[in-house]
């Protein structure tokens, strides 16, 4: 394998023991990070086609029964090339910063600004939405409208 992907939850702490790994073993590290996301609240209502609430999903059960931050979306974020590193890394600080101590929450502008500063330095920041994302949870709910709608906000911002 010629490049290999790490991301850490709501930082990039094993960033540097995994980035030299990878060198020892000859393969490119991809770095990147999981954030909570707070949500866009918008669904688009089946019958009127206007927004409301966002929706809640059930629970997930994890390992040993436990659950796994069953509220905030999450996205995957991925660096791409220094000025990628650097955007991902000022992100992850304004996000800790301007939430509670402990409890990292981003903001769609917060990244759409930080994707755009790393294109603006020549490098990238790549947004994964997956399961856990708004988008995904839509999708898992069976409301392709509103993962569409939720879609296309990401996408015009990003």
């Amino acid at each position: 394998m010629s490049a290999l992907g790490l991301t850490d939850r709501d930082g990039v702490y094993g960033a540097v023991r995994f980035a030299k790994a990878c060198r020892d073993a000859g393969i490119r590290p991809i770095l990147g990070t999981d954030l909570a996301v707070r949500p866009t609240s918008l669904e688009v209502s089946r019958s009127t086609g206007s927004p409301g609430p966002a929706i809640r999903p059930g629970r997930t059960p994890a390992r040993g029964g436990a659950f796994l931050d069953p509220g905030l979306p999450r996205v995957t974020l991925l660096a791409g090339g220094r000025s990628g590193w650097g955007a991902l890394c000022r992100l992850i600080t304004a996000t800790h910063l301007a939430g509670e101590r402990g409890q990292p929450i981003t903001t769609l502008e917060l990244i759409a600004e930080h994707v755009a500063l790393a294109a603006a330095r020549g490098g990238s920041l790549l947004v994964l939405l997956g399961r856990n994302s708004e988008v995904g949870r839509a999708v898992a709910a069976r409301r392709p409208d509103q993962a569409l709608a939720l879609l296309q906000r990401w996408r015009s911002a990003v």
